[in-house]
């Protein structure tokens, strides 16, 4: 009988995938130990090589390009790679009544001793969908081909064949000198995306101004726009009805010294009803004050006036500079809503931040599911109909008329001084994998 290796990073959830570049989103992988192509180590890590284990069997690749085999990586104590693998080699090799390897980080359980189980980021499953370079080993670039109408790369990031709508990202501020107030007298925050001058921004309120971080320290490596209470940004309406992919990078440091730990609206429409995505908002109707927090995630859609759909997670959601000791103030979400309306956040890393179901979904259970990679999933019990006045609706447009704010509060500690540095929309939901390398791509590019 063959035996197997089953790896479970990870409860698998509305988010989980079946081919990951990054590794995130890969819950589960099992694959026959004959498929074992070779096996290494680094210090305090054993790599277990797959052949015949992707997603893809056949390839049109271009000239000099190749996709990577699955590989698997699992933590181990230092100095005792060499007897992980030969534990391995022998459980494979030998006559056994086990026919299952397992590496189980829900239970912190495994066949073998020396393997670390203890959280997910112990173990992690690429499979590969994305060619590399054979010469220089990178992922090869989404390069414009002959039969492309225009190019993949907007602003710095790669977008493949799926552009954003609007992106407003620091090439729509370059011609504007530091201390510039933004959209206001011809200075326009020109939009990126394939949405193109429509969704130029040229009006705000009070007075959001570029940072330049050859001028001003503000832990970006590019320009940004800097709010001060009550500022914001108003943005040609934009309306998306179905799934969406949204992006945004943000620095929680106001001054040269001096940051914010509270995650706050950043986005919303001018009645208050679309928001995000933070901000303490406990109550129905739409929004007139926000209330500070450091734990609390928050959407809502247009034409629903419910408590906004959230979570509240264990710790603190951005860096402190007072307890995180590599602290950085640059942060990037990445914000999915899926065809079922399930909104799937993802981290500066990649990784899942958290899962809101949608009130719609056939789960009727309240419960938490905590790790180190999926951090919350909010499961709620399902209400008969979803009307305007349901508290938690993850459903209605995604409506984007205002950055800074939702609607045009001054109170209430929107934002609280954050700096702006890309806001950008996608009208489909990328996927998992996708939305893992986007997130860790554009914290690559801003952060200082």
């Amino acid at each position: 009988m063959n035996k197997y290796f089953i790896f479970r990073k990870e409860e698998v959830t509305t988010a989980s995938v079946t081919a990951s570049d990054t590794g995130v989103g890969m819950s589960v992988f099992a694959v026959p130990a004959e498929s074992v192509s070779y096996m290494s180590a680094e210090r305090g890590k054993v790599f277990i090589v797959f052949n015949d284990a992707t997603l893809y069997q056949d390839t049109n690749l271009r000239s000099g390009e190749s996709i990577k085999k699955s590989a698997v990586t699992i933590g181990c104590p230092v100095g005792e790679e060499t007897q992980f693998i030969e534990d391995i080699a022998s459980f494979i090799t030998g006559e056994t009544q086990r026919n299952i390897m397992r590496f189980d980080v829900l239970s912190n359980k495994s066949t073998f001793k020396l393997a670390d189980t203890k959280d997910a980021n112990s173990i992690s499953s690429v499979i590969n969908t994305r060619p590399i370079n054979m010469q220089s080993g990178d992922v090869s670039s989404f390069t414009k081909r002959a039969d492309e109408e225009s190019d993949p790369t907007i602003g710095g990031i790669e977008f493949g064949s799926v552009r954003p709508i609007v992106d407003y990202n620091h090439t729509g501020l370059a011609s504007h000198s530091d201390g510039t107030e933004i959209a206001d007298s011809g200075n326009n925050w020109t939009n990126s995306g394939t949405g193109g001058a429509t969704y130029n921004i040229t009006s705000n309120a009070g007075t959001p101004t570029v940072k330049d971080p050859s001028s001003n320290d503000r832990g970006l490596a590019h320009k940004a726009v800097q709010f001060a209470l009550g500022d914001h940004l108003i943005v040609p309406k934009l309306t998306v009805e179905n799934d969406y992919t949204l992006f945004v990078v943000f620095s929680t440091q106001y001054s040269s010294s001096l940051t914010s730990p509270y995650l706050h609206v950043i986005y919303g429409d001018a009645a208050g009803e679309t928001l995000g995505p933070g901000g303490l908002i406990s109550e129905s109707g739409p929004a007139t004050k926000i209330g500070l927090a450091k734990n609390q995630f928050s959407f809502r859609h247009a034409g629903q006036q419910g408590v906004p759909a959230g979570e509240t997670v264990s710790g603190q959601i951005l860096d402190d500079i007072f307890t995180n000791e590599d602290f950085d103030p640059c942060h990037v979400f990445v914000i999915r809503r899926d065809k079922a309306n399930n909104i799937v956040v993802h981290n500066r890393t990649g990784e899942v931040e958290v899962i809101i179901e949608s009130l719609t979904q056939k789960e009727s259970t309240k419960d938490t599911v905590t790790n180190a990679t999926i951090l919350s999933v909010s499961k709620t019990s399902t209400p008969s109909k979803v009307t305007a006045a349901t508290a938690g609706a993850t459903e209605g447009n995604l409506v984007i008329e205002r950055l800074g704010t939702t609607a045009n509060i001054t109170t209430g500690g929107h934002f609280s001084k954050n700096v702006l540095a890309r806001f950008g929309v996608i009208t489909k939901d990328v996927g998992t994998s996708e939305a893992a390398r986007l997130a860790k791509d554009l914290f690559s590019l801003y952060k200082s």
